[in-house]
C-alpha cells in the first residue's frame, strides 16, 4: 500500500488541498493499519472495517470525547477510494475495493445565521474600528455566498457598477510548493452577486 500511495501522491490530479486533506488521512489513518499489506491483498472487507471503525466511540485522533462526524468519516473514505481508484486506472489493481463499500450519509448541522438586528449591530462597530476596505469585505461576506478564498481575489474589474454587482471569477488558494497563488472558480463559471456598491 505505501507504494501505491508515494505513486498517487505523485501522480494524482486532485486539487492540492485536497490532496493535502487525502493526505493527512492517509498518513494519520490509512497507512498505520494497511501500509504493511501489498495492495492486491486488500478486499472490500478491509474497507468496510474501516468505515465502521469511524463510526466507534474513540475514533476522534484529537483526543476529545464524541465520536466523528458523518462529514469526516465520508471524507476518510473518499482518501481511502482515490488511492485505490488511481490504482485501478494505473492497473495496479484490477478492481477497487472500495466500490460498493457505502460511507454514512452525510448529516448537515442546522447552521446559525445572523438576524438582522445582529447585522446591524456587527456594521456599525466595524464603522468605528476598520477602514472603509475592511467593512466592504465584510459586507460582500454577509450578502453573498462568495467563499473567503473568492473574496479576498476580488479586483477592481470584477465590479459592475452599471448593476450594482460583483462577478466572482477567482480565488485565492494555498498551493502546494509554490504559496498563494489566483485560480479559476472552482466551477470555472461566472457567479454574479448583487451588491450595492
Amino acid at each position: 500500500m505505501k507504494e501505491l500511495y508515494k505513486e498517487w501522491q505523485e501522480n494524482t490530479s486532485i486539487g492540492d488541498r485536497t490532496q493535502k486533506e487525502y493526505e493527512n488521512i492517509w498518513e494519520a489513518r490509512i497507512l498505520p493499519l494497511y501500509g504493511h499489506m501489498n495492495a492486491k491483498d486488500l478486499k472490500p472487507i478491509h474497507i468496510s472495517n474501516f468505515v465502521k471503525s469511524l463510526q466507534k466511540d474513540g475514533a476522534r485522533l484529537d483526543g476529545k470525547k464524541g465520536k466523528l462526524s458523518t462529514s469526516t468519516i465520508n471524507n476518510c473514505y473518499k482518501a481511502f477510494n482515490s488511492v485505490l481508484k488511481f490504482g485501478v486506472d494505473m492497473t495496479w489493481l484490477a478492481s477497487n475495493p472500495a466500490d460498493n463499500i457505502n460511507p454514512p450519509t452525510v448529516q448537515h448541522a442546522e447552521t446559525d445565521i445572523y438576524t438582522p438586528k445582529e447585522i446591524s449591530i456587527l456594521i456599525k462597530g466595524l464603522e468605528k474600528l476598520v477602514t472603509l476596505e475592511k467593512r466592504t469585505l465584510v459586507a460582500i461576506a454577509l450578502s453573498t455566498s462568495a467563499r473567503q478564498g473568492e473574496i479576498v481575489a476580488l479586483e477592481e474589474k470584477h465590479c459592475d457598477f452599471e448593476r450594482d454587482g460583483i462577478h466572482v471569477k477567482q480565488a485565492l488558494i494555498i498551493k502546494k510548493d509554490v504559496g498563494v497563488v489566483l485560480k479559476e472558480t472552482k466551477n470555472k463559471s461566472d457567479s454574479f452577486h448583487y451588491q450595492k456598491l
